[in-house]
């Protein structure tokens, strides 16, 4: 069951979630809405002037029932990224502007996570820092830190870290979970973790554990997170081997144990050099109970299920290395130790034989879906558009597709 969204005529519900969502008119805005159970999304009448997107990719956002926080549009050029903020009134349909925030020089905003009056903001280097400063100037303490959003000025606060987090290291998704667990997506650079943190309100927030992440290839960038009770979900691509890869990682919590993996590959032609049309390529997934719902660009929406106590086929790999030996003419094979390797699904081709199910098209969805979240029990929110220069519109889907809406 699925259906377009338009903007509904009976009152909302202020007991159903609040959600940002694309502005029903306009290009380089974004929208309050409430989504009912069923699957309608009523519009609140506030413009907010920030994208939903930015350089085809989510552009950072955060929001709760009092205050809603973004990104405001810059050039790659800008050295300094502008913060909106604002506080909810009457339920989100009146707002009342505070003075923007003006970060650092060369910081480049990743995501942003909201925990009551606090503004806790994950990020890197952004593409004018990487022009104009070098390893003494990098901002690199405000890569991970926290704002009160009712001060002004609200400058930031740096929260340490339990590993070094030198240049070329981005904090690139902040999650956060109902009991106060806050999970930080260490970003760029081998190697990479998960930090687990508590919440601790207005004192600084407590380390609690870190976990090193296993690569899904060469060069690899993380982009986002998604966890529940039972499982994660990261999504990263990787470069190497004539192409990029996109990747979906499944780990187990609470040891944060890697479960599954799926994938999907780009390789230009080594001739014309020229990409496979059309693509098909991974762009967002989201963890609904024990499912992950993903979407891949010319596949569409589709979904498999995980079990944490269900072990997954694996592969015991013997990794070789070979070195040339100072005054020796043969090559000396060594053997090194040998681990554990779970084989990924290939996105573009899995069917039902692997585990996926591919849902239908919804009544007039887009080309290209860009984003997915998961709003209610059962009910996802997506965005998309049919060209990179059209605006962006939404709409709502239910999952599992065979179960009525709460």
């Amino acid at each position: 069951m699925a259906a377009a969204i338009f903007l509904a005529m009976s009152p909302p519900n202020f007991d159903w979630p609040l959600c940002l969502v694309p502005h029903a008119r306009q290009h380089n805005a974004s929208q309050l809405a409430r989504v009912a159970p069923d699957g309608q999304l009523h519009r609140l009448r506030p413009r907010l002037p920030f994208p939903f997107t930015s350089f085809q990719d989510r552009n950072p956002q955060a929001l709760s029932e009092a205050w809603v926080v973004g990104v405001l549009p810059y050039s790659l050029r800008d050295a300094r990224q502008v913060l909106f903020r604002a506080r909810l009134h009457a339920h989100g349909q009146r707002l009342e502007r505070l003075p923007d925030v003006v970060l650092p020089s060369g910081l480049g905003v990743k995501t942003l996570l909201l925990d009551g009056d606090w503004l806790y903001l994950g990020g890197g280097i952004s593409y004018w820092g990487r022009q104009h400063l070098n390893s003494q100037t990098e901002p690199v303490g405000e890569y991970f830190s926290r704002l009160h959003l009712a001060d002004d000025p609200a400058p930031l606060t740096p929260i340490p870290l339990p590993v070094a987090f030198g240049p070329g290291k981005e904090i690139d998704d902040l999650q956060r979970d109902a009991e106060g667990r806050l999970l930080v997506l260490d970003n760029v650079v081998m190697p990479k973790y998960l930090f687990l943190y508590q919440l601790q309100g207005q004192g600084l927030p407590q380390w609690l554990q870190t976990h090193p992440l296993v690569p899904a290839g060469t060069y690899e960038t993380y982009e986002r997170a998604s966890w529940n009770e039972e499982l994660v979900v990261l999504l990263s691509r990787t470069v190497g081997e004539g192409g990029t890869g996109q990747h979906l990682s499944v780990l187990r919590r609470p040891d944060f144990k890697l479960l599954s993996r799926a994938s999907t590959y780009l390789k230009r032609d080594r001739i014309t050099g020229h990409l496979p049309s059309p693509l098909v390529a991974l762009r967002d997934a989201v963890v609904c109970g024990q499912y992950v719902v993903f979407v891949v660009e010319g596949r569409g929406l589709g979904y498999f299920r995980v079990s944490p106590d269900t072990p997954w086929p694996k592969r015991r790999v013997t990794h070789h290395e070979m070195l040339w030996m100072p005054g020796r003419k043969e090559i000396e094979e060594r053997r090194r130790r040998v681990r554990e390797w779970v084989p990924p699904l290939e996105l573009a081709t899995a069917g039902s034989e692997e585990g996926i199910t591919w849902l239908p098209p919804a009544p007039g969805q887009p080309a290209r879906i860009e984003t997915i979240r998961l709003v209610h029990p059962g009910v996802l929110l997506l965005t998309g558009r049919n060209h990179p220069r059209e605006p962006a519109f939404c709409w709502t889907q239910t999952f599992p597709p065979h179960t009525t809406p709460l």
